[in-house]
Order: C-alpha cells, then structure tokens, then sequence
C-alpha cells in the first residue's frame, strides 16, 4: 500500500467519506489540500504539484477529479502518470476519482495503480434500513427498524440525501440521541423530486415491487399526468447530462451549462450510466405519447402510467 490512489463509485458522497478517512488517518492538515480536475488542468502541472515539498507541513493530498484516464472512453497518453506512480514523492498523497460505474482493467495505468497504488471501488454500497442504523449507531445514535423504514420512505435511497437528513436529525436529537417517529415527521418533508428519481431508479434495476410502491406513494402526491411531466423531465435531464459528460463536463460545467442546481445534476451522472441514449430517448417518446392518449380521453391515467412503468 503507498500513498496513491484511484476512488470511484456513482455516488460523490461516498468517495467524499472515503477522502476524508484518508485525510485523518494520515493527520494531513486541511491547508494541504490542493484539488485539480483532468478535464480543467494539464497533467504536467498535476505532478509539478505531486513532485514538489510542501512548505508548510511535512505532507500535502492532491485530489484530482474527473479521472477518465482509467476508463476505456479515455485515450490520453499516460506514461507521464506511470511513471510518477513507479517513483512517486512520498511526501505527497496522490487521489485520483471517478465518478462512474466501472473502470478499465485493461489499461496499463489501471494495472499500475492496482499493483503500485491502492484502487477503492465504491459502487457496492447499498442504502437500506441496515445503512441507517449503522450509520447513527457509529455516531452514537439509536433508531428503530420502523423508523428506519420510515426515513427511506420520505427520502428515497439517494445517499446524498439520506446523509444530510440524517446529519439534520442527529443535531436535533443531540441531547437523547434517539431518533423517534416525532422527530423524523418535524424534521424530514416528504421529497417528490429524490422519489420521483429513486422511481427512475428501481425501473433501471426492474425492481417491480419497488417501482409500484414509489409509483403509488407519488399519486399521493401528484396527478398522472404531473408524474408523466416531471418523469419526462427527468429522463431529458438525463439524456443531457449524457451527452455532456461524454465531452468531458464536470458536474459544476453541466449545471452551469443547463442552469439547473447541481444537485438534481450528481443523481443524474449517478443513474445516467444504466442507460443508453437510445433507450432514454425511447422512454421520453413513450411518456409524451401516454400523455396525449390520458389528455384524449383514450386511456386511464393512472392505468396507462402504471402499464408503461411495467413495460419499462
């Protein structure tokens, strides 16, 4: 084990935790901390950075983003990177992160970095009940399996948000540390747009009983036809969000680009890579024809959404 690494996984929030571990086990101070972007910063000056001592404690972490370069989409000369990963600075932390689903195990720097390096693979993580209590109990927390359900319920699984409230709701409960039914139902609304995406998500993994359960938990919220709208706007966001991280945009670069909050941004890039562009656009087709068909008079909303979402 040494000082580099490569992190990836589909959620930002996870490779964040898995950075800051690293960052307190090593007692790295927080104003060593230089971060870079492949996209954005050559790799020269990456490894100027890496290869010079730092000035103001005995060692630095260089986080560097949008990683490709272990992906097989990415064809930029590496030999640079190998070379510093064979006769690296030891003074220097090296992270490089991904935001996908699978990297390229083929490629030389891949296999330098699993053999020279440490490679963390974070896309086994499941958000459940278990995740939740596991998660207070670390913190000196205590919930029930009910109100745990309950959370999942109200937020979805998105972990981003599952964290967050979760934060919230320690903060509230600091004095007892038991997290009840009372203070989840003050403290945590009800999310459509986190359900509607976690929607998105069990129809991407065929999770028949889940969908339903999201799809009827939605009616409570919204008509079929609002569902129709926003699942539709959705579907474009992730065909967009496709598109531009094909040609190479960060998370920041997309929302500035489709002027949308970054946030609804991540859970796309998140989902966006279950998908091909042919099927997202076939999925988008499908919604706006049941919304003419409901709008005619021609089929039950609630029906004919429910029958899409099954063929789906």
């Amino acid at each position: 084990m040494n000082n580099n690494y490569l992190i990836y996984g589909l959620d930002e929030y996870l490779i964040n935790k898995e950075i800051d571990k690293i960052i307190k086990k090593n007692n790295i101070d927080k104003n060593s901390i230089i971060k870079y972007s492949l996209n954005e910063d050559s790799i020269d000056n990456i490894l100027e950075d890496a290869n010079t001592f730092n000035l103001f404690s005995d060692t630095k972490l260089i986080i560097v983003n949008d990683s490709n370069i272990f992906t097989s989409s990415n064809e930029v000369d590496t030999d640079k990177i190998i070379s510093y990963l064979n006769n690296y600075n030891d003074k220097s932390y090296l992270i490089f992160t991904l935001l996908g689903d699978k990297i390229d195990n083929r490629k030389k720097i891949t296999k330098i970095m699993s053999d020279k390096g440490n490679i963390i693979n974070l896309n086994k993580k499941e958000v459940d009940t278990n995740y939740i209590i596991s998660y207070l109990k670390e913190n000196g927390y205590q919930i029930n399996i009910s109100e745990a359900r309950m959370i999942l319920n109200k937020i979805g699984n998105n972990l981003s948000s599952i964290n967050n409230e979760l934060d919230k709701l320690m903060l509230y409960k600091l004095e007892d540390k038991i997290i009840d039914k009372n203070s989840i139902n003050l403290l945590i609304n009800e999310n459509i747009d986190s359900s509607l995406f976690a929607l998105v998500d069990s129809i991407t993994n065929k999770d028949k009983n889940k969908m339903l359960r999201l799809y009827h938990e939605c009616l409570l919220e919204s008509d079929p036809i609002m569902i129709i709208n926003m699942l539709a706007n959705k579907y474009i966001l992730l065909y967009q969000v496709k598109r531009l991280i094909s040609d190479g945009y960060s998370d920041d670069r997309i929302a500035k680009e489709l002027e949308v909050h970054p946030y609804p941004v991540k859970l796309a890039r998140n989902m966006c890579y279950s998908y091909s562009v042919k099927e997202i656009l076939d999925i988008i087709l499908k919604l706006a024809n049941l919304d003419k068909d409901i709008k005619l008079g021609n089929v039950n909303g609630e029906v004919g959404l429910e029958f899409l979402l099954l063929s789906i």
